[in-house]
């Protein structure tokens, strides 16, 4: 039986070893491939943008996907974009209402993700 998310909750990660406290990276068969040092090295390294790196929780409190973003902003708007996203893709299906309070919170104009390996089940 599927579980539904009406309402994915998530945690700010600020470091690869949060990342790895809270979800095991290594077991996540995505193509390309990407592990501890990919992900530290892109999202928490990286020389120029600053990226937020979130765990969206399952309903049991752990974590079962990541999310990686980073705001962008031209000529006063604020835009929030997803880059990447590892695990549990039905976790995506509920981020409805935590997307809106980001974008109220931030201040933000629009959401935006352009998916690269979201199966139709969310």
């Amino acid at each position: 039986m599927q579980e539904n998310h009406f309402d994915t909750k998530i945690i700010l990660l600020s470091s690869i070893n949060e990342v790895n406290e809270n979800f095991n990276i290594e077991s996540i068969n995505s193509i390309p491939y990407k592990d501890s040092w990919y992900v530290n090295k892109r999202y928490f390294c990286h020389p120029y943008y600053h990226y937020s790196v979130y765990g969206l929780k399952k309903r049991s409190g752990k974590v079962g996907a990541l999310m990686m973003t980073r705001v962008i902003e031209c000529n006063g708007a604020r835009t929030f974009r997803i880059v990447d996203y590892m695990g549990d893709q039905r976790l995506f299906s509920g981020m409805g209402n935590t997307l809106a309070e980001i974008m109220k919170e931030m201040n933000l104009e629009y959401v935006d993700f352009t998916p690269m390996d979201l199966r139709s089940n969310i």
